[in-house]
Formats: structure tokens, C-alpha cells, sequence
């Protein structure tokens, strides 16, 4: 393993292939990290082109910053699909981020592509064949990494957190200077917490602004809009908001589910309240919770414990500046150019 964060101004490959998915069970994490991938490797002059089946396809068509090529695919048809790809005589890199390729079928792709690129969180699905693996979320798995292949490249930690273009020029505001929580539990809310937690607000009496933010592959919309005119709340419902950026760093305090949102929040310097709802968000939450800019939860909490604490917070001017001021020490949003040099770094030694 290397560090590989040398810059350079050229990268010397002409397409990069994206395999990911989205949808209602795994929520949109995997796309909008591939998003921020290939806006900088665009932003090189590579040509970028999405593998995604129906569901991501759908979602992709939503996104105001979706620039790409697109071939969908069956989940079973995946692997044709990138073999109709690969056939081209280009000097190609294949990203893999979810759960569509086999190890069979992987070895058969090996010979196709200049590089491999695993985005892990932990699953170690893709590494025998990787080049290199991206785990933003922690470092601690390096070893295990080498352990399985002993020439990968380690993008692993902060450093390489892998944020979209529209969070890379941000002016915080001081949090004196913001109003109102923004809530949002990512794409989908796979745990169904948004309109329980509204429920919850409620009933504690808040009275403070909330804008509610839900995304393409929310499957409960409709219930949500009927309940939101029956509340004593004053909301603001965005559905596939589509300037998160100034959502979030516009928001006096956040109520998050945990996840690739995390590294957002901390970009924007915005003091959160992150809701774990999956294991592999727990190290980097917990992370999160000690550089003190969040207070970290299980999903399972109370929803009116939820309500007070985030209420409890929102009305502390004093703890919420210093939560923004722990922000500022650990973020940025450089993490896929970084991803990027190190590609380079393998392509070059491939030459």
C-alpha cells in the first residue's frame, strides 16, 4: 500500500465504467457517492458512463447534476452488460459500488480494464480483483484489505470522503446567523422514521421551522403528504430537493440518518443529530460523535426522545456554536479529486 494523493493534469484513461444501484431498500447512498466520483473524473475531461438497473436509472433522471451516460440492466444482466462495455479497444476503469457482479464474473472482467476500483463499507465483495479500494468510513480494515490483495491501493479514511460537486465551494454561515432543523433520513428512509418523527414533534409542541426532505425512492410520499396539513408544525416539504448544499448548511440544526449525509453535514459546518440505522454506519458515526459536531443515535430511540433532544439542542446558542466550530477542523470536500490521483497513480505505473 502507497499514499496516492499526488496531483497531476492528466489522467490517462479515456472511459471510466460505473456500476451501482439505488432504490427503496438500500436508499441512494451508493449512486451519489459514484456521482461525486465521476464529476471529478469529468472534471479531467474523462468520459463517465453509468451501469444502473430501472430503479437507479429512475432516480439518476432526477438529479440536476446528472450529466452521464446511462445503460440499464437486470441485475442478472449486469455483467453482459459491462462485457458489451469492455469490448471497446479504450484504455478503461471500472468502478464497482454495490451488489451485482460475482467473483466469477469479476475475474472474467480482470482482463478487460486498466483499473478496478472497489468502493467498500466493509463487505470485502470486491477486493481479490481491486486495484483499488475507497472506504471513506474508516481505516481500521486496511490490513484485512492487504491480507486479500497485497498490491491494492488504500483510499480508506476522511481523507477521501467522496462528496458532489455542489459541496466543494462552501461559505458556511454561522449557525447564529441560520434558523430551523432540517430533516432528512437519506433517499429512501429504509427505517420509516420521517413521518414518525413529525408525529413526535408535534406532540412535544415544536414550534420551530422544519423543512423535511425526502428523496426519489421515498415509498411512503403520498401518506406524507396527507399528514403534514394535519399538524401544528410549520413545515416545509421538499421532495428530491435538489440543493442540498444549501439545505443543510443553511439549517441551525439537522436531524440526519447517518451515512455519506454525515460527510455533508460536516462540510457545512452543520451541528446534526445523525440516526444510525445500518452496522456499517457505526464507526464512522461514532467518529463523528467524538470530533463533537453531532450527537450520534440508534434508530431504535424513542421518537420523542429524538424530538427533545433535537429541540433541547436547537434552543442551546452556546453548544451549537461550538459543535459548527469542532466542524471545521475535520472536513472538506477534495475526497474524489484524491480518489482520482491515486487512479492516476495506478494507470501511470500500468504504462
Amino acid at each position: 500500500m502507497r499514499n496516492c494523493i499526488r496531483m497531476g493534469t492528466h489522467l490517462f484513461v479515456s472511459k471510466m465504467i460505473i456500476c451501482t444501484d439505488a432504490n427503496e431498500q438500500i436508499g441512494v447512498g451508493h449512486l451519489f457517492r459514484c456521482i461525486a466520483l465521476a464529476q471529478a473524473a469529468a472534471h479531467q475531461g474523462v468520459d463517465c458512463h453509468f451501469v444502473l438497473t430501472s430503479a437507479a436509472a429512475r432516480i439518476s433522471d432526477h438529479q440536476r447534476d446528472w450529466s452521464f451516460a446511462v445503460s440499464e440492466s437486470s441485475p442478472e444482466d449486469c455483467f453482459l452488460t459491462l462485457c458489451d462495455l469492455l469490448e471497446q479497444p479504450e484504455n478503461s476503469v471500472l468502478v464497482l459500488d454495490g451488489y451485482k457482479i460475482s467473483r466469477e464474473q469479476l475475474k472474467k472482467l480482470r482482463s478487460k480494464v486498466k483499473c478496478i476500483v472497489a468502493l467498500d463499507d466493509g463487505e470485502f465483495r470486491y477486493i481479490e480483483f481491486a486495484d483499488i479500494v475507497v472506504n471513506p468510513a474508516s481505516r481500521n480494515l486496511n490490513n484485512k484489505y492487504i491480507e486479500i490483495q497485497p498490491s491494492v491501493h488504500c483510499c480508506t479514511g476522511s481523507s477521501y470522503r467522496l462528496l458532489r460537486q455542489e459541496f466543494c465551494n462552501l461559505n458556511p454561515l454561522p449557525v447564529q446567523c441560520r434558523q430551523g432543523i432540517v430533516l432528512c433520513f437519506g433517499g429512501s428512509d429504509p427505517a420509516g422514521l420521517t413521518i414518525k418523527l413529525l408525529q413526535a414533534l408535534d406532540e412535544v409542541g415544536a414550534r420551530v421551522p422544519i423543512r423535511v426532505i425526502t428523496g426519489a425512492a421515498y415509498p411512503t410520499l403520498q401518506e406524507l403528504k396527507s399528514l403534514i396539513p394535519t399538524l401544528d408544525l410549520p413545515i416545509e416539504h421538499s421532495h428530491q430537493c435538489q440543493d442540498m448544499a444549501q439545505a443543510w448548511s443553511s439549517a441551525r440544526l439537522a436531524i440526519s440518518a447517518a451515512g455519506g449525509s454525515q460527510f455533508e453535514l460536516g462540510v457545512c459546518q452543520t451541528p446534526s443529530v445523525l440516526v444510525t440505522v445500518a452496522n456499517n454506519q457505526l464507526a464512522a458515526s461514532e467518529r463523528a460523535a467524538k470530533e463533537g459536531w453531532c450527537r450520534v443515535v440508534d434508530k431504535s430511540i424513542s421518537m420523542r426522545s429524538l424530538a427533545t433532544l433535537a429541540l433541547t439542542l436547537y434552543g442551546d446558542d452556546e453548544v451549537l456554536k461550538t459543535m459548527q466550530a469542532a466542524c471545521s477542523k475535520f472536513y472538506d470536500a477534495q475526497g474524489a479529486f484524491r480518489v482520482i490521483n491515486c487512479i492516476r497513480e495506478v494507470l501511470n505505473d500500468c504504462r
